[in-house]
């Protein structure tokens, strides 16, 4: 079971990772998790009036009118600059010498702001002379819908496919046009249903909308690259941020929120452009097939890191190479046919625009049908004789990325074990052990032996007796949903009651049972308390994060034997001048404390050096306290804070 380590400091809740959680998707990264949607407003579920929305004129409009208003926010921002210049030029031409050094470079920079530089996306490029079949596939299909050329096609290592429009010209557009397709996705259809999904993916370039949807789809991925630049450092460092940023910070979050039943629908639309070119069998077992071969990655890349246990090295590993549709004939039916029930019990998320696999299958009004290909129909026999190369590649990519992942975690699996070994003989020699002791050792069968029966039988000796200890609750809880017992709800309830830094993994798990059992109503109430918890922490930890000159700060209130802890341990690093403690105030987990530790480095008749600050700074890090502590140098920002931190000062380097 996952078994998270807890803390009272907010940076330290995370994730003791277990083997079953890494899968091939995230390359050997931990499990993600449901992190919030930049945008402000939520979406609520389509209904008939929101349908009604998305084929009205008026609607349609109006996000016109959206995109037209932010660009020409932008031409009149310049305009007012250059404006500016030609005034000046008019009126003096000394004025102008003057003024154009600084509104000269304003201009210059306001315009490189808006400069997005879109990275190309990557992957495997294959040319139509060496696979010549999936360009025929394409350029029949792209002639079909009359589309501009693609100029790239590359294979990933995901189980997708994807259009990628990336500008020529930063916000002046002129597009190149990458066709993204994901081998596993090859690995896993027939060619009649690639050929749908490819429809699909082309789909999104049509202009059979009145041309607005290709528009609307190219401003959606347009703007959020220009909120990401002008919050990222980069942007920080543009002179024309402070023209743009206040006006986008309201903008993008809003028309991204407006387009967003849009966006969905084109979807559907590109469905739809699916069924007219092919069929609608091949698009319905396809998006069928899809759904199915993801449940099934889950299990294939579980038995891979598997691996992990037994080789400590990746090197001789080649799971590329082994993915092949006849893997999926070793499932039993039962299973497949309860995945592909979980499949249609999902609801569409309300923050996804891609709709569940019901409603697209209603929407073309097709069944649900699943039908694997075989070895010599799967599509990616169209690769040729290059399949075997880009295999290789795939397989040699992975092993590049994952081998440092892989031999820290068979070190992890490695102590584990020998952890393990450890509390037996402890066990076996008559000596109790301690609760957590025999909570570490239930953890350790279940993550070492995978021995869930004795793991959960130990955790229930020991559950009568400590009913209100949050580690144990959640254990059981965990294991208990493994087995779509609803007993592990109440479990976990109680665990996040006792401690409140386990609730956001507690309604993870509970969120994914409900899916599991198909029970979209009460997976919708968890996913919003998960929702809510993140939404939580993330405000708590940025307000964490920074001290402003007019943040307030309150007096330490440490205990007299804790503070006697820290002045101890201040005495000890000699290049420590003085010491500031205060505690900041929060709005967020207010009953969190966060403290402040401001320091300097630098003596009466010295000068400052960096390497000092580091080293003081590195030592300073070293203090164990059990809550959050924002370290403040203050040979950098002493003047900014030197009025807030007055009356705060707890040490003074003895002369």
């Amino acid at each position: 079971f996952l078994l998270p380590k807890t803390n009272q400091a907010l940076q330290s809740t995370f994730y003791l990772p277990m083997k079953a959680d890494c899968h091939g998707a995230n390359k050997g990264r931990e499990t993600s998790h449901i992190y919030l949607m930049s945008l402000p407003i939520m979406i609520k579920k389509k209904t008939s009036c929101q349908n009604a929305l998305i084929s009205c004129r008026y609607y349609k409009y109006k996000v016109a009118s959206l995109i037209l208003l932010g660009n020409l926010y932008i031409i009149l921002m310049l305009a007012i600059i250059a404006a500016i210049l030609v005034g000046t030029l008019t009126l003096s031409r000394t004025l102008f010498l003057n003024v154009m050094p600084f509104l000269g470079v304003f201009l210059w920079l306001s315009i490189k702001s808006l400069w997005i530089k879109s990275v190309p996306p990557k992957g495997i490029e294959i040319n139509q002379q060496d696979v010549p079949e999936i360009f025929s596939l394409v350029n029949k299909l792209r002639l079909q819908l009359n589309l501009p050329r693609i100029h790239h096609i590359l294979i990933t290592d995901d189980l997708n496919a994807a259009i990628s429009q990336i500008p020529r010209l930063g916000w002046f557009g002129g597009y190149k046009n990458y066709l993204l397709i994901g081998y596993p996705m090859l690995a896993c259809l027939s060619v009649s249903q690639f050929r749908a999904v490819l429809a699909h993916e082309l789909g999104h370039l049509s202009h059979g909308d009145g041309k607005i949807g290709g528009w609307v789809y190219r401003h959606r991925q347009r703007w959020q690259a220009l909120q990401d630049l002008l919050n990222s450092k980069q942007g920080k460092e543009l002179g024309g941020r402070i023209l743009f940023k206040p006006f986008f910070d309201r903008f993008i979050p809003f028309f991204l929120s407006y387009s967003f039943p849009m966006a969905r629908q084109m979807e559907y639309a590109a469905d739809s452009v699916s069924v007219k070119l092919t069929d609608i069998r091949a698009t319905t077992e396809a998006l069928t097939a899809t759904e199915i071969f993801s449940r099934y990655l889950n299990i294939y890349w579980t038995n891979i890191f598997s691996l992990i246990e037994c080789t400590a090295s990746p090197d001789e590993v080649t799971p590329y190479h082994n993915l092949k549709p006849e893997l999926l004939k070793k499932i039993d039916d039962q299973v497949i046919t309860q995945w592909q029930q979980e499949a249609m019990n999902q609801e569409t998320e309300r923050d996804d625009t891609h709709p569940s696999l019901k409603d697209r299958l209603n929407h073309i009004k097709g069944y649900a049908e699943f039908n694997p290909p075989n070895q010599d129909t799967y599509a990616a026999t169209l690769l040729g004789t290059e399949q075997e190369k880009i295999v290789g590649q795939l397989d040699s990519h992975w092993r590049s990325n994952i081998n440092n992942y892989w031999q820290e975690k068979y070190d992890e699996f490695s102590l584990a074990k020998k952890e393990l070994h450890e509390l037996e003989s402890i066990s076996a020699s008559s000596n109790a052990l301690s609760l957590e002791q025999s909570i570490q050792l239930a953890h350790l069968i279940d993550f070492v032996r995978n021995d869930e029966h004795t793991a959960k039988k130990i955790l229930y000796s020991l559950y009568d007796e400590n009913q209100k200890h949050a580690l144990l609750c959640y254990g059981l809880g965990v294991i208990e949903l493994r087995g779509n017992n609803h007993a592990g709800c109440a479990l976990l309830e109680q665990s996040m009651i006792i401690d409140e830094w386990l609730t956001k993994y507690c309604c993870e798990h509970i969120y994914h049972f409900f899916i599991r059992i198909g029970d979209a109503t009460h997976a919708s109430i968890w996913k919003d308390k998960l929702l809510a918890r993140t939404q939580l922490e993330q405000l708590a930890n940025h307000e964490r994060s920074f001290l402003r000159q007019y943040d307030k700060l309150q007096d330490h209130q440490l205990s007299d034997m804790d503070l006697a802890t820290l002045l101890d341990f201040l005495k000890h690093i000699p290049e420590l001048q003085k010491v500031w403690f205060a505690k900041k105030q929060v709005e967020y987990l207010p009953h969190v404390p966060c403290y402040v530790l401001a320091f300097t480095t630098t003596g009466l008749f010295q000068l400052r050096n960096k390497e000092r600050m580091q080293r003081v700074t590195n030592e300073l890090h070293k203090f164990s306290f059990p809550h959050h502590i924002m370290f403040i140098n203050l040979d950098v920002d002493g003047r900014s804070f030197k009025r807030l931190l007055k009356k705060r000062l707890i040490f003074i380097k003895e002369k």
